[in-house]
Order: structure tokens, then C-alpha cells, then sequence
């Protein structure tokens, strides 16, 4: 699969690229500024290898997917306002999950975050996605709320999720980019119908 050209940005001044390995310590000193995520979902600032670890992107064994990729948002007066990891193709063709997608703490509020979302799933669609996946804990209100607001909807809760210091409930939430149904998705990914043993 030819990988396609980078998302266009419509926030003025704000330019995209793909962040890789190389890129680990300005990806990490973006997640230290930037601690609120890490602190919500992890219980702990984000550990001195966490951008190296997001960036090198290692999934489940067996878990089929095309491509994982890191994005990182610049604006003229600074190396990063945001940071979008997603993976294409998780699970099944045509699934996109978006793993992280952190603002810059002051930019919370500005608008900024659905700005980019916006322009993400556009080009998602435009790329092939059928279907946006994501999980989100329980305990961020904030981040469930955001995500419910841009269309998505719960299909599963996954209970004593360990991440970093914290134990999770974990919702599962999707969006359908073409028409399609909660059941159409739930054919593609077994895994997450609300009935499946893991």
C-alpha cells in the first residue's frame, strides 16, 4: 500500500509531519510539559522512555494492522502543540484506532483539539477508513466526553485495564465514517462485542 501523503492542518500556523524514532527526545519533552494524560491514565509524569516506546509502537503479537504511525503538530513559535498516534488497518481493513492525541495543556479549551481531530478523520476517510476505533478510561471524564461530543459511541467496557501505577475501566468507543452499523463493525472485530472472554 502506498502510504499516503500527510494530513493538511486548517488551524493557521500549525504544520503536520510524522514523527519517527529519531524524533524520540522532542516527542519526549512534548509528553513532560505536558504531563495532565500520563498523570489521569498512568498515575505518574510519563516515564523517560515513554515517546521512544510510543514511537517504536510495539502491538500485541497477532494483531494485524498496515502501518503505526505518530504525528506531531508545530506551530512557528514552538516544536510541538500536539501529538496524534493511530494505527491503520488494527484488526481488520479499514479499522483506524487512534492510541494518543495529546493538546498542549494551554491549548485545553481553544477549539484547537477538535480542529485537528477534524481534519484527521477527514483524511482517514479519504484514505480508506471505514471505521474509527479508540479506548478511553473511565476516570477521564474530560477525554470521554470530547470524544462522545465528535460522534463516537461506546461498544464494550473492559474492567481492570493496568496502565502505568493505575487499574481502568476501559470503554471502547467507535465511529462509523461511511454509514456503517454497530453490528457491521462487531462482525469485523470479534474482540469487541460486549460478550467476548479475553
Amino acid at each position: 500500500m502506498q502510504t499516503p501523503a500527510l494530513p493538511l492542518c486548517s488551524a493557521s500556523q500549525i504544520g503536520v509531519r510524522e514523527l519517527t524514532v529519531e524524533d524520540a527526545t522532542l516527542l519526549q519533552a512534548f509528553f513532560e510539559a505536558n504531563p495532565d494524560y500520563f498523570l489521569i491514565v498512568e498515575g505518574e509524569p510519563a516515564g523517560p522512555d515513554k515517546a521512544r516506546e510510543e514511537l517504536l509502537g510495539e502491538l500485541p503479537p497477532g494483531w494485524s494492522f498496515s502501518k503505526n504511525w505518530m504525528l506531531g503538530y508545530q506551530a512557528e513559535d514552538r516544536p510541538l502543540v500536539a501529538a496524534l498516534q493511530f494505527v491503520s488497518d488494527l484488526l481488520a481493513p479499514k479499522v483506524w484506532h487512534i492510541g494518543l492525541f495529546i493538546i498542549a495543556n494551554d491549548l485545553h479549551g481553544s477549539g484547537i483539539a477538535q480542529t485537528l481531530y477534524r481534519d484527521f478523520e477527514a483524511w482517514a476517510r479519504a484514505n480508506g477508513a471505514d471505521w474509527l476505533r479508540l479506548c478511553v478510561v473511565r476516570s477521564n471524564v474530560k477525554a470521554g466526553r470530547f470524544w462522545r461530543a465528535l460522534g463516537f459511541a461506546e461498544v464494550r467496557t473492559r474492567e481492570g485495564i493496568e496502565m502505568g501505577r493505575l487499574c481502568h475501566s476501559v470503554d471502547i468507543l467507535i465511529k462509523p465514517l461511511n454509514g456503517g452499523t454497530r453490528e457491521q463493525y462487531l462482525s469485523l472485530i470479534e474482540r469487541d462485542r460486549p460478550e467476548h472472554c479475553d
